[in-house]
């Protein structure tokens, strides 16, 4: 099973199709890149992922089951995953995503990781992808989504 797949993903701009029936899939261990000319729907994917826009038809799953995450919530996915195996304390998380200090951010970064392990943790009280390291953060695993 894919650790992320897009299924017959459209976008529409009023009349353009900006895109048309984008399918692809993500193993474990994978790294893929979106390579095309100005115009051909690299950042439409993206903001699609991120939750920032809505697609007119299509879907994105997480092992098997459709997933939304907000801005912040995906950042901080890509945060841990472009670092595997790396433990990040809530002050560095929160200043990498918020680029803001973290005076008093552990709550809020909690919230957030919490909401996000509802989405993509099949057990959130039991998390197998986002980690916690008692005292010091939160990790992704080298074995990664």
């Amino acid at each position: 099973m894919a650790m992320l797949e897009i299924k017959d993903l459209y976008v529409n701009y009023g009349m353009i199709a900006a895109l048309k029936g984008i399918s692809f899939e993500v193993n474990e261990g994978e790294v893929i890149a979106l390579i095309g000319a100005n115009g051909a729907g690299k950042t439409t994917i993206i903001r699609h992922l991120c939750g920032i826009m809505r697609q007119d038809s299509g879907e994105v799953l997480v092992d098997g089951e459709p997933v939304r995450l907000t801005p912040i919530e995906y950042n901080i996915l890509r945060l841990l995953m472009t670092h595997p195996g790396q433990v990040f304390s809530s002050a560095q998380i929160y200043e990498q995503v918020w680029n803001d200090p973290a005076y008093g951010s552990e709550n809020t970064v909690a919230v957030h990781i919490r909401h996000l392990r509802e989405k993509i943790e099949i057990n959130p009280a039991d998390p197998r992808y986002l980690k916690v390291v008692w005292g010091l953060g939160y990790k992704i695993d080298k074995g990664g989504l």
